[in-house]
């Protein structure tokens, strides 16, 4: 389920995994929530410059990911958009 969604791509897969392992969610959570974060892009697609990249699996699990460091740490967040 997951390794369909995310394309076979192994970054994003190990993107996935890390998530997994550090939120402790099920694998339908972690599908259903890759939805939303997805369809969230798609709505904001003209702020990004990768356009011409179709299915957009790499950035979906790195906004997830990105989320949850915010969530724990502003200050970490803050250092990851430098």
């Amino acid at each position: 389920m997951i390794l369909e969604r995310l394309h076979g791509l192994p970054l994003a897969l190990t993107q996935a995994s890390s998530y997994l392992r550090e939120t402790n969610v099920s694998a339908l959570a972690y599908i259903n929530y890759y939805d939303r974060t997805w369809e969230h892009l798609m709505e904001k697609q003209g702020r990004f410059p990768l356009q011409e990249y179709g299915n957009r699996s790499i950035l979906t699990t790195w906004t997830m990911s990105y989320e949850q460091v915010r969530k724990q740490s502003k200050e970490a967040a803050y250092l990851l958009k430098l």
